[in-house]
């Protein structure tokens, strides 16, 4: 069963890598991919958890370099906003109520949101979805099936 578990894994994340690959020419996430495949097979094999901070730097040097400016001053800038929006909620909200409590949750939830994004950052970002994927690498390898059946979907005509 656990020789199966392992080939079962360890094909899926080649199938991803492949996936992630054919997709490099194009514009997208072909990186990012490959990336999501090599975290799939780090569950499974040494030799590609060894892998993974080599694969995870192209992908953050790709995915900055493909977006023009400075992507760790727009991502603070982003959860900057998130913190001034939380604000801008709670002065906005009313003075009691269901609504307010509501209001109140939702603010929490943007201004806790801002702090992640101005602290963390892209590289913040990558370490937790990495850690993510290594805790759970089939329900990954599921969203990551639904992600290409989406994309294959839409670029279908």
């Amino acid at each position: 069963m656990k020789k199966t578990k392992r080939f079962l894994i360890g094909a899926a994340g080649f199938l991803v890598v492949a996936l992630g690959v054919v997709l490099m020419p194009l514009p997208g996430p072909g990186v990012l991919v490959v990336l999501l495949g090599v975290l799939i097979l780090a569950t499974q094999f040494e030799w590609a958890e060894r892998r993974v901070d080599q694969v995870k730097e192209a992908a953050l040097r790709g995915a900055a370099d493909s977006v023009s400016g400075g992507t760790t001053d727009m991502v603070g800038k982003v959860g900057s906003g998130l913190g001034s929006a939380a604000t801008s909620l709670r002065e906005h909200s009313p003075e009691s109520g269901m609504l307010k409590t509501a209001a109140g949750k939702v603010a929490d939830t943007l201004e806790s949101s801002g702090r992640y994004l101005e602290q963390e950052g892209l590289s913040g970002m990558a370490d937790d979805l990495t850690g993510m994927i290594k805790r759970n690498p089939i329900p990954s390898l599921l969203i990551a099936l639904g992600v290409g059946f989406l994309l294959a979907r839409a670029t279908r005509s």
